[in-house]
């Protein structure tokens, strides 16, 4: 993850972040994302959570935009 080892040094990337609730879950608003970044290295960033989705913006051309979703069953 390029560096990014714990919540420390995620939230130097994370600009904004909100938290909004659905019908189907949890909703977190990731901005300020590494562009390198992977599902991956999103899921092991919330660890212990319970994640239902991930979702990675592109740009046109295919590639991360430094903005995601993670959906959470719970509020936890």
């Amino acid at each position: 993850m390029d560096g990014i080892t714990g919540p420390e040094d995620m939230r130097v990337h994370q600009t904004r972040k909100t938290l909004a609730s659905g019908n189907d879950g949890f909703y977190l608003h990731l901005q300020g994302l590494p562009f390198s970044i992977s599902r991956e290295d999103v899921r092991v960033f919330f660890k212990g959570l319970l994640i239902d989705d991930i979702i990675l913006m592109k740009n046109r051309r295919g590639q991360n935009n430094g903005m995601g979703i993670v959906r959470f069953g719970t509020l936890q």
